[in-house]
């Protein structure tokens, strides 16, 4: 008989230690009821700004070396969002990555300066095997980033 209840209670212990691993928070608990797409987010971005906002997405990759930013993909193919969090203000695990994430906070507009753009252009051609022009590129090109009050990684 103590044996039948021992089993029961180690049974019922693995269960509930299982399900308290369903999701990790980071952060504060996201609260809001209403999601918005990253897509209507980057297509409308001055719209969000300073507000603060949930988004949902699978985490494509994640910082190897501190865990202090992420990337999002989107509801659309070939996007996604940089998630994006000072040093040792949250960390996101590696194991993140994959998972769907849901994610509070404040979408950020940064001007990214015109040598760093066409660094990136010049990479993105030579990637895609296209010649580089950069008379094309005039000026700093805003870039958008979330910065999350909140995180949930759900398994």
């Amino acid at each position: 008989m103590k044996r039948k209840i021992f089993g029961l209670l180690m049974a019922a212990t693995l269960v509930l230690s299982q399900a308290a691993q369903a999701e990790q928070v980071l952060g504060k608990r996201p609260a809001l009821k209403e999601v918005i797409k990253i897509s209507t987010l980057l297509d409308h971005p001055e719209n969000y700004l300073g507000k603060t906002i949930k988004i949902e997405g699978i985490a494509m990759d994640v910082c190897p070396t501190r865990g202090c930013w992420m990337k999002i993909k989107s509801d659309r193919k070939k996007e996604s969002l940089l998630i994006k969090v000072d040093d040792g203000e949250m960390v996101f695990p590696m194991s993140a990555r994959g998972k769907n994430m849901v994610i509070e906070g404040k979408l950020i507009k940064k001007m990214m300066p015109l040598k760093e753009v066409l660094e990136l252009e010049e990479a993105r051609a030579k990637k895609a095997g296209k010649p580089f022009d950069p008379s094309q590129f005039k000026g700093p090109r805003p870039m958008y980033m979330f910065h999350p009050t909140g995180v949930v990684v759900q398994d």
